[in-house]
């Protein structure tokens, strides 16, 4: 008999609220708070591509006295596809150990394995989305724009720019700018942004501050770190998002209708973890211990590339 059995396998609540209460306070991750997250009752499937041109060209006409009116309609470019996979890991708690330790070993691997989970969504989002080569136009520090943290440097004209360049193309405007952080903690020291807020609150400038300079909804800073060596190997470490920004259009809420930068398709159903963290507690008799297991499903999509715009090296390599 396969081990372990159905009957073997707990849902702990008590881990679980652990775990959820562990996510709520990891506000260094950002990849549930940029795109709609999307729920579907398959693993796979797709969804389409509204051919832009359509929507905006003017073809209503004046209709003259017992005729018809202008004929037109609207199609779609194209099918995007989504295939959400499966992420898990687990950590083992021999009684031993547990018996042993002066701290709840159970929180602890709960702990581990949600931020484990956590890292793997994160990097799979910046993967997705934090690159060169995804959106509709790349500006590139140096070339297209002075860096940031650069003498004579104009953020603020920067990003207005880009945002008039996606609206005009597309009829929606950007309203979510996600900032790595060495971009973030430039721009709250620029002079330029300085000078507009250096009578309030102490002249301290925040992340809805700048949302404000910038007239977006939304500035997101993901603060989040990885070790880039493998096991064995020299410590590393680095930022996940490091030294770029993207401005994007995000809508309220998902709509087959309205464009988006991106959606999170997610299979949910009877069973299946979803997309935030599900944690299972499995006692594990052959081996002397319980196993504290977590899993998640995820698929980031790009869906229209052209309301983005990428920044790349919008402040020189820290």
């Amino acid at each position: 008999m396969p081990k372990p059995t159905l009957s073997e396998v707990h849902y702990d609540e008590v881990l679980s609220e652990i775990s959820v209460a562990y996510i709520q306070k990891a506000d260094r991750y950002i990849a549930a708070k940029v795109f709609p997250v999307v729920e579907v009752s398959h693993r796979t499937g797709k969804f389409r591509k509204w051919n832009k041109n359509d929507w905006h060209r003017i073809e209503a006409k004046k209709r003259a006295p017992g005729t018809e009116s202008a004929g037109s309609g609207f199609g779609f470019d194209s099918y995007g596809t989504y295939s959400c996979d499966t992420w898990a890991i687990h950590h083992d708690v021999p009684r031993e150990h547990r018996a042993n330790a002066d701290f709840d070993l159970l929180k602890t691997a709960t702990l581990f394995v949600t931020d484990q989970l956590l890292k793997a969504r994160e990097k799979a989002w910046a993967d997705a989305f934090f690159k060169a080569g995804v959106w509709g136009t790349d500006w590139v520090g140096g070339t297209d724009f002075t860096a940031w943290d650069q003498a004579n440097s104009t953020p603020i004209e920067d990003i207005q720019n880009a945002k008039l360049k996606i609206e005009k193309s597309t009829g929606y405007t950007p309203n979510v700018l996600v900032l790595g952080v060495a971009v973030y903690e430039t721009l709250k020291n620029h002079d330029s942004i300085i000078e507009r807020y250096k009578y309030t609150q102490e002249g301290i400038v925040t992340a809805d501050l700048l949302a404000r300079v910038f007239d977006v909804d939304r500035i997101v800073v993901p603060r989040a770190i990885y070790a880039t060596n493998e096991e064995g190997a020299s410590e590393s470490y680095d930022f996940m998002f490091n030294n770029h920004a993207l401005l994007v259009y995000v809508p309220d809420n998902p709509s087959l209708l309205t464009p988006a930068g991106g959606y999170i398709f997610t299979w949910t159903g009877e069973g299946l973890p979803g997309y935030e963290v599900t944690i299972a507690r499995l006692e594990m008799p052959w081996k002397k211990a319980e196993r504290v297991e977590g899993e998640a499903n995820w698929d980031m999509q790009l869906v229209s590339s052209d309301v983005g715009l990428f920044f790349q090296n919008a402040v020189t390599a820290i």
